[in-house]
């Protein structure tokens, strides 16, 4: 597998991660990490690009199942302690605290949160520039900028507790 290859798959399953925190929130449940793997890994046994209880799926790139295994097993354990984190990052100018955020920007910021807090092995600058780059796919420059400010700044208090 290329090296390209390999970073876009983990990309996918970061968007994977995203998208199932965001189904979480709305539907109230749990986080499952080895439904959203199965529902993913049957949906590429499929030819076509579309979507499926809410995940879009694109066969020629799959997600990496390893990330995306971590990445939901963890969360399902930390999404409370990131929200907490996130609060008070979130609240520090009184103007959009984080509980008035919408459901999709609260799971692209709770994703980035733990990857940054949690996965020490990467660089800062690599988590936080995927975190846009999800964003990216979803919102315009206002909510990918602030999202940009929220994990830079959490980023930065990470590393002073550290």
């Amino acid at each position: 597998m290329s090296e390209r290859e390999s970073l876009q798959r983990k990309h996918e399953a970061r968007i994977a991660a995203v998208q199932s925190l965001y189904r979480q929130k709305l539907d109230g449940g749990a986080l499952d990490a080895e439904r959203t793997i199965q529902q993913l890994s049957e949906r590429l046994l499929e030819e076509h690009e579309s979507e499926i209880e809410g995940f879009v799926v694109k066969p020629d790139v799959p997600p990496d199942y390893a990330l995306l295994r971590r990445l939901l097993e963890g969360l399902a354990t930390e999404t409370a302690a990131m929200e907490k984190l996130l609060a008070d990052v979130c609240n520090r100018d009184g103007k959009r605290p984080y509980a008035r955020l919408n459901p999709l920007i609260q799971s692209i910021l709770i994703a980035g949160a733990y990857e940054l807090a949690h996965q020490q092995q990467l660089e800062p600058g690599i988590v936080i520039d995927e975190y846009v780059s999800v964003a990216a796919g979803f919102y315009d420059a206002p909510e990918v900028s602030y999202i940009n400010g929220m994990l830079q700044e959490l980023s930065k208090r990470l590393e002073r507790s550290t």
